[in-house]
């Protein structure tokens, strides 16, 4: 017989969205490391005070094309996206943007709601987030100890909002 967890109440509506650079992606040995990256980033989360409090997707973004992974979708996940030319951050913006609106507007009342982005991209490239405190991103352009980045960076992320102080 196994003994089910006892429900946790929730203490805030959290997402973690992966953005990556698809034209970063198409190199086989670099989506392996990207795929790990997001495996143990997630594993992380989950297993850290508040773990129950995520939910988790992805962006990858193209020269034409971006493919968008729903929140909780189940893992591992296709981070495959045409991208013939140099990948264009518009459309990573749009979508974060959609994401991030539909996120928060099921936050539960009472709960604090905040979106988390960390992204993979070109040197030189900026993906734009949009312009709500709740709503921070943490990018790097070296796909190497990518995990320990990230985290390292969703750490920097959390602190910077629980430091926001809001005027009325």
């Amino acid at each position: 017989m196994i003994a089910a967890r006892p429900p946790v109440p929730r203490a805030a509506h959290r997402l973690v969205v992966f953005t990556l650079d698809a034209a970063r992606c198409a190199d086989p040995a670099v989506r392996r490391v990207v795929d790990d990256a997001i495996a143990l980033t997630v594993a992380r989360i989950e297993a850290g005070p508040g773990g129950d409090d995520h939910g988790f997707a992805a962006v990858i973004y193209g020269s034409d094309l971006v493919r968008v992974i729903p929140v909780d979708a189940p893992r591992p996940w296709d981070l495959r996206v045409p991208c013939p030319t140099a990948a264009r951050t518009d459309g990573a913006t749009v979508a974060l943007a959609d994401l991030a609106e539909g996120f928060l507007g099921l936050t539960p009342d009472g709960l604090p709601g905040g979106v988390d982005v960390l992204a993979l991209v070109s040197p030189g490239a900026h993906v734009a987030c949009p312009d709500d405190l709740r709503i921070l991103l943490a990018a790097v352009d070296d796909p190497t100890e990518l995990a320990d980045e990230w985290w390292a960076r969703l750490a920097e992320l959390r602190s910077r909002r629980r430091h926001t102080v809001l005027l009325k």
